[in-house]
């Protein structure tokens, strides 16, 4: 639907995005918080992600020739500054084919994920560094990235680990052993890097991706949600 808005937030700015490219940006204080009305360059947003001074978002170039139900085809990536409203585009690299997702690390790298592969562009430049289309990497659904590693999951629902300095694939993450797994319910990324919760188990990995730890819990409970609060994990679980 394209009166969907979308969200982006950090703690200097909000933006609402409707999915037509029409966006309301705060930023400041709310008290004294500035107001920014910007149509964004693209026919339909695909999706968007905090980003140095505002934010980012991916769509379609206004000249695409794709119908506007494909909302991935001959994409273009967007940055609002929160404080100026202007909207410069960065282009999107023709290899990676249709966009699929874009995160950014807590370094504010901003990865690209694509229908052929992934890429990485740094802040504050706006060309890809690195990119890499190994066909492992072909339409991941979503990542996840600390300062070091890039976590996706593929297009087999397998999580899959890349270096984010490189790009190079590090394989299969570590997984708990000896524990029913079950369905992946989320993944998060912070200052002490990732968090990967299961149906069966929570898993800590370091902000490398290793492998560090699980919960205690009997094998008996079912995990369904996660919540980070200073270096402290608040896990919803029930008996089975």
């Amino acid at each position: 639907n394209m009166n969907d808005i979308l969200a982006v937030a950090n703690n200097a700015m909000v933006g609402f995005v409707r999915r037509d490219g029409a966006a309301l940006v705060l930023e400041g204080p709310v008290s004294e918080a500035t107001r920014q009305r910007v149509t964004l360059p693209v026919r339909v947003v695909h999706d968007l992600d905090v980003w140095p001074d505002g934010f980012v978002a991916v769509g379609p170039s206004t000249d695409s020739p794709q119908s506007i139900a494909v909302s991935n085809a001959n994409p273009v990536l967007v940055h609002v500054d929160a404080a100026s409203g202007d909207a410069h585009e960065i282009e999107w690299p023709e290899m990676l084919g249709r966009a699929l997702w874009i995160e950014r690390s807590s370094l504010d790298d901003l990865i690209l994920g694509g229908e052929r592969g992934v890429a990485l562009i740094p802040h504050p430049d706006r060309e890809a560094v690195w990119m890499n289309t190994d066909p492992d990497l072909h339409y991941t659904r979503k990542g996840w990235a600390t300062g070091e590693t890039l976590l996706m999951l593929d297009a087999k629902d397998q999580l899959i680990r890349l270096d984010l300095a490189s790009g190079i694939i590090d394989g299969p993450i570590d997984v708990p052993r000896h524990r029913a797994l079950g369905a992946l319910k989320k993944v998060q990324e912070g200052p002490l890097g990732l968090q990967i919760l299961r149906e069966g188990a929570l898993a800590l990995h370091d902000p490398q991706g290793i492998y560090v730890g699980t919960d205690s819990l009997p094998g008996s409970m079912q995990h369904e949600h996660l919540i980070r609060n200073d270096g402290e994990y608040l896990l919803l679980s029930y008996l089975q």
